[in-house]
């Protein structure tokens, strides 16, 4: 339950914090968000008076008062909303121009007939100009007339609109209302005004009180308010968008079950209150629509924070939260230019002043994770709550732990790469799916400081055996991710200390055969950069790169003989001195041992070739001073 009180509490902060309303309007109880066709004015006296059209490009959800039934309608003869719906149902005449069987013709009448008894419920209750203006107009029962009158649609029903979907059925089309009159100022001047019903909070409050009086709710014991409250029978959808059918919570099966567990119906496991229900949605779907989620494949993620009686939110505007976690997300391509290793901090830091500034140290920021289980169903497979010191501790401990040294555009930097990083660089011709089922478990990680999982550091070393399936780029980028989290599993799994710069005392023989191959790889690349230049032509220590992870002694001998002559064009010193440092610190029996490498030898590897690097550029440099003076 501590997702659902989170969730509650953040709506009922919010809820009192207009400003943050401005844009995105939270939900109210027994309300929903619809995507609407339609916007229908009459004036006060209840008389048509103008018909106006919502494109795609226009179409904003608008909120819309619901009952518990008609907010989960499905079925033959699905229960009307009260005021803004379908033509099907706000359309007294609709059957007069159908040439149909009389079934359907009476299945009109019922949709008409409920809506129309519903609505003069509500008004019996309420003395609310704005409801009786649009109550006067659906009794006279020619919306259909007007519209076709107004070049909506034609004598057959077809739509003819151009700024309507052609595809769509005319009893489809929803209607939403608005109301016009006119008031005289002190000056007695009289000017028009428009009273929108979706943006009407005097109607929303009337619409709640109805609810509560009219509609026999059942009361039972609501677990998030711990008291009797008015029950929630079914939950709502449209979480995800105004035709979304997704749900996150749904008990209303009671047949068909191979198993139950204990319970004999579905409230015996836990009961919500109406208010709770509405209030746990409708905070998930103002998160939505403000970007604060991650959306990859078939998961999403939302981040939220409560503080000081107000929700916090990011002060940086973002399309989605993903750069909280990720530093480089909005590349396709990882920058190598950036230095991620000492940048993310800071940026998170900059993402988080908005929560930074006002949380307290016992003050938590709430992490949920949804997954798309099913056609009509989410599932929850991730939550935490965690305190606001403690997530940017282990953000920026997962930066300390992943950052290596690449050298780059003649310097080292250190790279730290993220959660979407991995998945990106791992499984970058894999589906949306699976990535996103990996990034699930891999957020966790970082935001809890957790062991890193063994499987994705053998498949990164595995693809960066294989450098010849990709360009020089990704081949670069392989090999720097293998490092990197070979760096991050030593450090959280074995609590080992990894140097990111050559070790030049390390007697192991995978790193030792790591700094043979990465000399030979120098070597013959520096001279066929010379002697071919602009060639693409791969070094025999890249061709025989995964077979050298797999037999090492055997293949050092033919990668050694190709480089013979290479070694007289080297310009950067004699590299035979350098292999036989290496060489020295072999212990003869490992040398000749041909087991295969682990991925120790790709640091070795990697951590030689940006030495050399380094020492070229150095070398360089001097040369280029001693030539000016």
């Amino acid at each position: 339950m501590s997702w659902i009180n989170s969730l509650i509490d953040a709506y009922e902060r919010l809820e009192v914090d207009k400003k943050s309303q401005e844009i995105i309007k939270l939900t109210p109880v027994f309300h929903n968000k619809q995507n609407a066709h339609l916007i229908v004015t009459v004036d006060i006296e209840g008389n048509f008076e103008s018909v106006e059209t919502i494109t795609k490009d226009q179409k904003k959800p608008a909120i819309i008062p619901v009952t518990p039934k008609s907010d989960n309608r499905s079925g033959t003869l699905p229960p009307p909303h009260p005021l803004a719906d379908k033509l099907e149902y706000v359309a007294g005449d609709l059957k007069e121009y159908f040439s149909i069987e009389e079934i359907k013709k009476k299945k009109l009448e019922y949709k008409n007939s409920t809506y129309l008894e519903l609505l003069d419920k509500w008004c019996k209750t309420e003395q609310n100009e704005l409801l009786h203006s649009i109550q006067k107009y659906v009794n006279k029962k020619s919306l259909i007339k007007d519209l076709i009158k107004h070049k909506i649609l034609d004598e057959s029903l077809n739509i003819t609109c151009e700024n309507l979907p052609h595809k769509l059925k005319a009893e489809d089309l929803f209607v939403i209302w608005v109301v016009s009159g006119y008031s005289k100022s002190s000056t007695g001047d009289s000017s028009k005004y428009l009273l929108n019903t979706w943006r009407n909070e005097k109607l929303f409050s009337s619409w709640i009180k109805f609810c509560y009086e009219n509609l026999g709710l059942e009361q039972k014991f609501c677990f998030h308010y711990g008291e009797k409250r008015h029950f929630a029978p079914k939950h709502s959808s449209k979480i995800y968008g105004a035709d979304d059918g997704h749900k996150i919570i749904s008990s209303n099966d009671e047949r068909g079950f191979t198993f139950r567990g204990r319970a004999i119906k579905s409230d015996d496991v836990a009961t919500l209150s109406v208010e709770a229900s509405y209030k746990l949605h409708g905070m998930l779907r103002w998160l939505h629509e403000k970007g604060q989620r991650i959306t990859l494949g078939d998961i999403e993620i939302y981040i939220w924070a409560n503080a000081n009686k107000k929700l916090l939110e990011s002060t940086e505007k973002s399309d989605n939260l993903i750069d909280l976690f990720d530093s480089n997300n909005d590349k396709k391509e990882p920058d190598w230019s950036k230095n991620f290793g000492f940048e993310a901090s800071e940026k998170i830091r900059e993402k988080l002043k908005g929560f930074r500034n006002e949380l307290s140290e016992t003050d938590k920021i709430s992490i949920i994770i949804f997954k798309l289980s099913s056609k009509a169903r989410r599932s929850i497979i991730y939550y935490r709550e965690i305190l606001k010191n403690d997530l940017l501790g282990n953000i920026e401990k997962w930066n300390a732990d992943f950052a290596y040294p690449v050298f780059y555009k003649y310097k080292i930097i250190n790279i730290s790469p993220s959660p979407r990083d991995i998945v990106d660089i791992l499984f970058y011709k894999e589906n949306e799916n699976l990535k996103a089922s990996i990034y699930s478990e891999l957020l966790p990680i970082q935001i809890n400081n957790l062991n890193f999982p063994w499987n994705l550091v053998y498949k990164s070393y595995l693809i960066a055996c294989n450098p010849l399936k990709y360009d020089i780029i990704k081949r670069r980028e392989n090999i720097s991710l293998a490092c990197s989290i070979y760096k991050g599993y030593l450090i959280r799994n074995l609590d080992k200390e990894v140097e990111m710069s050559l070790n030049k005392n390390n007697k192991s023989r995978d790193y030792l055969y790591g700094r043979l191959l990465a000399v030979a790889q120098a070597v013959e690349d520096s001279v066929i950069k010379v002697i071919e230049p602009g060639s693409k032509r791969e070094t025999s220590a890249e061709r025989y790169f995964q077979r050298f992870s797999t037999r090492p002694y055997t293949t050092w001998k033919v990668i050694y003989d190709s480089l013979k002559i290479y070694q007289k064009r080297y310009k950067f010193g004699n590299p035979e001195i350098l292999i036989g440092e290496v060489m020295e610190l072999f212990d003869e029996e490992n040398f000749k041992n041909d087991k295969p490498l682990s991925p120790e030898f790709l640091l070795g590897y990697h951590c030689q070739l940006n030495e050399i690097y380094r020492k070229k550029v150095l070398d360089a440099s001097k040369e280029n001073n001693s030539t000016t003076e």
